[in-house]
């Protein structure tokens, strides 16, 4: 139980690392939806050292069977870009090379790295630019598919897209 505690702590300050590194999109809690959620995805804010608020989408994927998370994605746009961006936490340690697959739909898909992997934390860090193509594919389906090869299998974690098109137009205004 203390195990699970603290692994859930650390994921979540894992989690704010990466925000507060790669994430800045600046909205005041009036541009925020009043249940702070777009359907599958929570929008999450914090401070900066200048005071600014910034905010993401977050979207945790928890194992069925032990409740614990495997898989936290965060949508936002990074400063300076047009284009929002996604962050995967994975709480696995890969190797840098390992080739993680998106899946929008049987027709499309895309390949890209882990970008970072924190041994005392035991979680990895991949970045997804999400060009036009990729938000159309968005707009498209319910849910997408992440895979990467872990211990010997292929391993596929679902996530839901419902909500995020409409969480990334508020973030756009």
């Amino acid at each position: 139980m203390l195990f699970s505690k603290k692994f859930s702590f650390i994921f979540k300050q894992t989690l704010m690392l990466a925000f507060t590194c790669l994430l800045s999109t600046q909205l005041t809690a009036a541009e925020l939806p009043k249940n702070g959620k777009y359907q599958s995805w929570e929008v999450k804010c914090g401070r900066d050292a200048d005071q600014s608020t910034n905010c993401f989408l977050l979207q945790t994927v928890s194992n069925k069977t032990t409740n614990k998370p495997i898989l936290q994605a965060m949508v936002g746009y990074l400063p300076g870009s047009k284009e929002p961006s996604m962050i995967f936490t994975i709480a696995n340690l890969l190797p840098l090379k390992t080739k993680l697959n998106l899946t929008f739909s049987k027709s499309f898909a895309i390949s890209f790295k882990i970008k970072s992997c924190h041994k005392q934390n035991l979680v990895c860090i991949a970045v997804l630019q999400l060009d036009k193509k990729l938000i159309a594919q968005i707009g498209i389906g319910e849910i997408a598919y992440l895979s990467f090869p872990f211990a010997g299998k292929d391993r596929q974690i679902p996530l839901s897209l419902v909500g995020l098109n409409t969480g990334l137009e508020a973030f756009k205004q």
